[in-house]
């Protein structure tokens, strides 16, 4: 337990047993041993003094303001560290920490573990807040110092992260830059195309269609994102959407002869919908017209029905 003691700090002087008894005879002697600390009211500390040179050093060391304290806890604090050193004056003992930054340290320690309550010049009542908490104590100019580097901290982190939103928005910029680029040259594509387009999702609704694809496919401008299920095609095709489905799921495109309700002759195409990474995203309805190819009755020997003619290929 001593040599912990001793390891810790807490032990101001290792001598032999028969070296004790003079040192405790000193220390007997030494003025803060004989104040008994009822006598008259301290006075306050005055600029020039000894303890007001040693406050100041604490300050300029420890950024802590011990000169708001009760004069009684200042006036007895001090001393109590200059008996174990035997200096026997505050002006002899400012030396010490003069020159020794651990006894700065010790002095400033002891100021905030022994005294158990802070006093406050005119306040006439103790506080119960305890003495271990500096911060009760803590010189304004401190504060501010801390304060201001926070905000200096504070205004860094924003300059970057506005940095890093300004660069994330150029981006954005360019990529929606060029997906209105891309958009507008699909629909100046789509709408030079003379053939009858529709695309769809998996889920069946309708992304895009070209012009021509409205009369063929019973189709307005609104119809985008309804499912195509919803739309009463002007083709005789029994099963459309079934037909779209096996595609998507089978990833095998198909191709069959179909005709309208004048009785016109188109070749169905039904294709998937592969995007740039390889997925399948929905398919392609395309229909080519091969009325003139095609004539305008059933070929000749087939006895099927026109509506029948999507199970061809």
């Amino acid at each position: 337990m001593p040599w912990a003691a001793v390891a810790e700090g807490n032990v101001h002087h290792v001598m032999r047993p028969r070296d004790i008894a003079r040192e405790l005879e000193r220390i007997a002697a030494h003025p803060y041993a004989r104040e008994d600390g009822r006598g008259a009211a301290p006075e306050a500390v005055s600029q020039g003094e000894p303890i007001a040179d040693i406050l100041a050093l604490l300050r300029l060391r420890t950024y802590v303001d011990f000169s708001h304290y009760k004069q009684t806890t200042i006036r007895r604090r001090i001393p109590r560290r200059m008996a174990p050193s035997n200096p026997q004056s505050p002006g002899e003992y400012l030396a010490l920490p003069r020159g020794d930054g651990g006894e700065v340290q010790n002095l400033y320690q002891d100021f905030l573990i022994r005294v158990t309550q802070f006093f406050r010049e005119g306040t006439g009542r103790e506080s119960q807040a305890p003495a271990s908490r500096p911060e009760q104590s803590v010189d304004p100019d401190r504060q501010s110092s801390q304060l201001h580097q926070e905000l200096a901290a504070l205004r860094e982190y924003l300059q970057s992260a506005n940095e890093a939103l300004a660069t994330v928005n150029e981006e954005l910029r360019h990529r929606n830059a060029e997906l209105a680029r891309v958009n507008n040259d699909l629909t100046n594509l789509l709408g030079g195309v003379n053939i009858p387009i529709v695309m769809v999702g998996r889920d069946l609704r309708i992304r895009r269609f070209t012009p021509m694809a409205e009369r063929s496919f019973n189709l307005i401008p609104t119809d985008v994102g309804r499912p195509i299920t919803d739309i009463k095609s002007r083709l005789e095709v029994p099963d459309l959407a079934g037909l779209i489905t096996g595609v998507i799921d089978s990833l095998t495109p198909h191709e069959g002869e179909v005709r309208d309700e004048s009785g016109r002759w188109y070749s169905l195409r039904v294709r998937p919908y592969v995007t740039l990474d390889n997925k399948i995203d929905g398919a392609s309805i395309v229909l080519v017209d091969i009325d003139s190819i095609r004539g305008r009755g059933p070929r000749a020997g087939d006895g099927k029905p026109p509506g029948d003619a999507t199970a061809d290929r």
